[in-house]
């Protein structure tokens, strides 16, 4: 099956094109991309130095007027991870992994995903979890996080340029810091 995920609201027309060992076949295909009602977007375009984290939080809205209930995320790819955000109860969480081969194939696929359950009250926005990528390999890195509801499913691109050397106007995210109150000597 294919999937048409928008970047855009709006109508979006582009030449698909299948490969084949007898040549190639194109079609010219539609789409329509619509407002997400959860709030959730993909995540391209950024640009990063080398060796440096890109760890931007996955959040969802609720536009329901009952719970939404998160039942697994996961992510195509090794180069991709996430990471529990700290208003996630650990203690119903576990990962899993899948080893699987396509048929008439000699290459093996691994899927590592959280497994948890979480949920996001009616009309509020909740951090499920974090993306977490890094590499000291410069070049284009594509990927999609997936997640599983008892609503939607929900398929998010990810597309991340990673450069050499240092980014002019890059701005690391920013640091967590604790201040505390100096009391006035008297």
């Amino acid at each position: 099956s294919i999937v048409f995920l928008a970047r855009t609201v709006g109508v979006v027309e582009n030449n698909l094109v299948i490969q084949t060992n007898v040549g190639q076949m194109v079609y010219q295909v539609y789409g329509q991309g619509i407002q997400n009602p959860y709030k959730v977007h993909p995540f391209v375009g950024a640009k990063i130095p080398a060796d440096v984290t890109y760890s931007p939080p996955i959040e969802i809205y609720n536009p329901h007027d009952d719970p939404l209930h998160v039942k697994e995320v996961f992510t195509s790819g090794g180069f991709l991870h996430l990471n529990l955000p700290d208003n996630v109860d650990t203690s119903s969480s576990l990962w899993d992994a899948i080893l699987y081969t396509p048929k008439n194939s000699s290459l093996f696929f691994l899927t590592i995903f959280w497994v948890f359950y979480i949920d996001v009250e009616p009309h509020t926005k909740k951090t499920i979890i974090n993306l977490a990528f890094i590499s000291q390999q410069p070049g284009k890195y594509t990927g999609f996080v997936n997640i599983k509801s008892d609503k939607e499913n929900m398929i998010l691109h990810v597309d991340v340029l990673v450069v050499k050397g240092i980014l002019i106007g890059f701005l690391p995210p920013p640091l967590t810091t604790h201040n505390k109150t100096k009391q006035p000597n008297v």
